[in-house]
């Protein structure tokens, strides 16, 4: 396939690094509406001439799910298709494992998975882009929160109801789709 030909994922090629490009654009987008940090200062550093400073939360949630999805989903993915197709099914299979214990929780405690008033009707179409592009939402969303509570990982319910307030959120809906990040508007720009 010519490199005319390729679909691309955001504006970028579809090589590893381009997966790794188009999750971190996702989580970065996220992480700064939310308000999770992007790096720590180094303590032994702070208030010297040159602090040191040391990726945070959405980068090692990018990390995390760039080598869940690309180094783990993809790579074992053996049906046909070109590289989209094996990275919305690995997005569809990881967001399937990873939310079915929100989908139980949520049954649970009688909450609805999504408020109705928040559904949009294009997300719900069958193989689209856009359907993998919210799951890779709600998964840089999970990771983000599950990074940043290190010590509440051992209460899942509390960090199923952190999300469902982020995901239900004004925050998220005020832009819910994911923006061209080759776009002046966008937020990797900000």
């Amino acid at each position: 396939m010519s490199a005319a030909n390729r679909i691309s994922l955001f504006g970028s090629s579809s090589n590893d690094t381009g997966w790794q490009v188009a999750i971190f654009t996702v989580v970065k987008r996220l992480g700064r509406r939310f308000g999770f940090q992007a790096f720590n200062i180094d303590p032994r550093t702070e208030g010297t001439e040159k602090p040191s400073w040391t990726p945070a939360t959405i980068f090692l949630a990018t990390d995390h799910l760039y080598h869940l999805l690309v180094k783990n989903y993809m790579r074992r993915d053996k049906d046909t298709g070109d590289d989209m197709d094996r990275f919305a099914r690995a997005v569809h299979r990881l967001h399937a494992a990873i939310f079915q214990g929100y989908r139980d929780w949520c049954s649970h405690v009688g909450l609805p998975l999504r408020i109705p008033e928040l559904k949009l009707a294009k997300i719900h179409r069958p193989h689209t882009i856009q359907e993998w592009e919210y799951g890779l939402e709600e998964l840089a969303m999970y990771f983000l929160v599950y990074s940043e509570a290190a010590n509440l990982r051992h209460t899942p319910e509390c960090l199923w109801f952190v999300f469902w307030i982020c995901r239900n959120s004004f925050h998220r809906w005020n832009g819910a789709s994911c923006p061209n990040p080759m776009h002046p508007s966008s937020p990797i720009f900000a």
